[in-house]
């Protein structure tokens, strides 16, 4: 019935917690079936490897079952209380978009299910939820193929749902004034209204997908490594018919962030962010090449400002 896909980079045992976690608080009539994509290295064995195996104890305990591979790729299958974990090695950092559509593709031939929860790790489910609410909305409109819950930051504040955003507000206005006030300008296309109601986008960190609407538009652009790729999914969703639903019934909290927080020199997600932007309005808005040309020179000040401010922090 439900795959439930989560792309990792460098934190495998906090993945490994988090589906412990909301395989407790996550309940469906059918199969829930949980699918690692792992973007940094290739695990030999999840169980067997002490640093993970006390994610899973007692009557859960991981166990591994086979090895097999996947477009060259080595896959792993293990189980957990009656569940079904499988591994997959990517090989290389695919970032988001080829992560979860190597999740997907994985799924699809092993299980077939009907659904997808696509999921960051850094999501936290504070009470039981029944899948059987989002599915409900599947069934009483075909035309939905994207749901998003009610998505809080840790400053309490909602990111999702959202609305269309602006290319000068996105590419220009962001940029000026982190370079200007070294702070992210409140240029926001959040439009929470505390009701369940079709929207634009929502997060991507945590949404349900419909398998056969996604498979018809073409799945996650690849031409993006992170940022924007639920704009982008919204717009080939949109030119096949379908539609994005906010659900205010569940909700969860997301450490928004933490994927990038590693990263040492911060103009790198920067870069990404902007890269990936740049792409959606040129590709799916046709934004003009001036109001591009603008954005670009805005986001390269940006970049110098905060190397030039590294540099001299660091004397």
């Amino acid at each position: 019935m439900l795959s439930v896909i989560v792309v990792d980079y460098n934190s495998i045992e906090k993945t490994l917690r988090y589906i412990r976690d909301i395989s407790k608080k996550l309940v469906a009539d059918g199969d829930i079936h949980y699918i690692i994509v792992d973007n940094r290295s290739d695990i030999k064995d999840l169980c067997g490897n002490h640093k993970y195996s006390h994610c899973f104890s007692g009557k859960e305990k991981l166990k591994r079952k086979e090895d097999e591979e996947f477009e060259g790729k080595r896959v792993v299958r293990y189980s957990f209380g009656g569940k079904s974990l499988i591994y997959i090695s990517a090989g290389d950092n695919l970032g988001y978009a080829k992560g979860n559509n190597l999740g997907i593709r994985l799924s699809e031939k092993l299980f077939g299910d009907e659904y997808y929860l696509v999921s960051n790790n850094d999501i936290e489910i504070s009470d039981t939820f029944d899948f059987g609410m989002i599915k409900r909305i599947f069934d009483r409109n075909f035309a939905v193929a994207v749901i998003g819950p009610k998505i809080v930051g840790l400053d309490g504040e909602p990111q999702s749902p959202n609305r269309k955003p602006t290319a000068f507000g996105n590419l220009v206005m962001t940029y000026l004034s982190m370079a200007t006030h070294d702070k992210i300008f409140k240029w926001n296309d959040v439009d929470y209204t505390g009701e369940s109601k079709t929207c634009y986008r929502v997060m991507g960190s945590f949404m349900f997908i419909r398998a056969s609407a996604m498979a018809e538009a073409g799945m996650f652009d690849e031409n993006t490594f992170m940022f924007a790729e639920e704009m982008i999914l919204s717009e080939r969703l949109l030119r096949c018919g379908y539609l994005t639903y906010f659900y205010n019934g569940l909700s969860v909290i997301h450490a928004h962030g933490e994927s990038v927080g590693k990263v040492a020199d911060r103009s790198e997600p920067i870069k990404w962010a902007h890269e990936s932007l740049t792409y959606y309005f040129k590709t799916y808005r046709k934004t003009s090449v001036v109001l591009l040309w603008l954005g670009k020179a805005t986001c390269g000040l940006y970049i110098k400002l905060y190397k030039l401010k590294k540099k001299i922090a660091s004397r």
